[in-house]
């Protein structure tokens, strides 16, 4: 996060460097990647949880 929040300064220092957006899309991209497989993981997770309630 602080990687991200460093590259969204150094884009906004300067707007016009090819390789701080480069660096920035990159970073955000991942991040939200990492976001999604968060909260993919923990649907399954709650699914699971509930099948073996529901199976108990």
């Amino acid at each position: 996060m602080e990687a991200l929040a460093a590259a969204e300064k150094e884009m906004a220092d300067n707007p016009t460097d090819p390789v701080a957006i480069v660096k920035f899309t990159q970073l955000s991209a991942e991040y939200n990647a990492l976001r999604n497989i968060q909260s993919n993981t923990a649907k399954n997770l709650k699914d699971l949880v509930m099948t073996l309630i529901r199976n108990t």
